[in-house]
């Protein structure tokens, strides 16, 4: 059986394939062109990283460049890759002031591609995911660098929830709760001995749940390989991707990776976040995100790692009143 190309120029040329293309470029022009979006032929390229997450395609039409994000080859498990709710979470957080690439349009409609996908305007910019770009060589860049990871963090904390189309991603009651709930009846259901310890622990866990935070939008999978820095400036937060975990909850941990950096010459790939070491992010930084919540922060140091490895992460955990 022949080998299935991911891209390929009509469906024709996929017949016979072992699985669907993830891109038919005749139906994707087609869909640009109901939409105004450029004229003449397109050249499509994967960019970024795939396998079992999502995939994103950089698209060219002339003078216009847009990017393509899809999710991958069906069967997908229940509420999993859900394109369609990643960009309406970034529409309705675009008129907030959150640094996010513009979404120009969201097809639902699977005959074009097989899967809902949505197109953006291609920004200029470093993913940073293997090695840090020219410009962060210095202690001091890296530090801003810190900084603007935190500065983007709070500007989607402090998107103002009470907005009708962010509403509609609200999920009343806790998480904490809903998450201890959920270990506890996961371990009914796989346990294959008596060990009441665990049970017992279970029972503390939810006792012991603090009172939530106010509800704000929280990233889920906040990270620098998530964020794109200035092509010019790479100290600088460009846009932040916010994944399909992304929501509306009440918040009681943020994470933050702080370890010594890398350049571009020696790349540094934590075994714990799989992105680039950078510097610790500093008090000031710290202080700003628990004043958007009004509340103390603690610091401690986790390192369940290999001894070869010298990232460490650093927990902000939100204390109670």
């Amino acid at each position: 059986m022949p080998t299935a190309p991911d891209i390929v120029a009509t469906a024709a040329d996929a017949a016979g394939a072992s699985r669907p293309p993830l891109v038919v470029v005749e139906r994707l022009e087609a869909f640009l062109d109901e939409r105004g979006f450029g004229a003449g032929p397109l050249a499509v390229r994967r960019i970024g990283d795939g396998g079992g997450s999502n995939f994103s395609f950089l698209v060219e039409r002339g003078e216009e460049r847009f990017v393509l994000r899809r999710p991958p080859r069906p069967p997908l498990p229940p509420s999993a890759h859900d394109m369609v709710r990643e960009a309406r979470l970034q529409l309705a957080l675009a008129p907030h002031g959150i640094r996010l690439p513009p979404i120009l349009a969201v097809c639902e409609d699977a005959s074009v591609l097989g899967v809902p996908f949505y197109v953006m305007r291609f920004l200029e910019g470093h993913v940073i995911t293997g090695a840090l770009p020219a410009g962060l060589e210095t202690p001091e860049s890296r530090r801003r660098l810190g900084e603007e990871l935190v500065d983007a963090l709070v500007e989607i904390h402090a998107a103002d929830v009470r907005d009708p189309a962010l509403a509609a991603f609200a999920r009343p009651g806790s998480y904490l709760e809903r998450q201890v709930r959920r270990f506890g009846q996961l371990w009914e259901v796989n346990a294959t001995r008596e060990l009441p310890t665990v049970v017992s622990i279970g029972r503390r866990l939810d006792e012991l749940l603090p009172e939530p935070l106010p509800e704000t939008v929280v990233h889920g999978d906040y990270r620098l390989g998530n964020l794109m820095v200035k092509h010019d400036r790479p100290a600088r937060v460009l846009a932040a991707r916010l994944p399909p975990t992304a929501t509306r909850c009440r918040p009681n941990v943020v994470r933050c990776t702080t370890s010594p950096a890398s350049t571009a010459s020696t790349p540094a790939t934590s075994t714990m976040t799989g992105t680039p070491r950078t510097s610790p992010v500093p008090s000031s930084r710290k202080s700003r995100l628990c004043s958007w919540t009004s509340r103390p922060w603690a610091i401690t140091r986790a390192s369940p790692r290999p001894p070869t490895s010298s990232a460490s992460v650093a927990m902000i955990g939100w204390m109670p009143r």
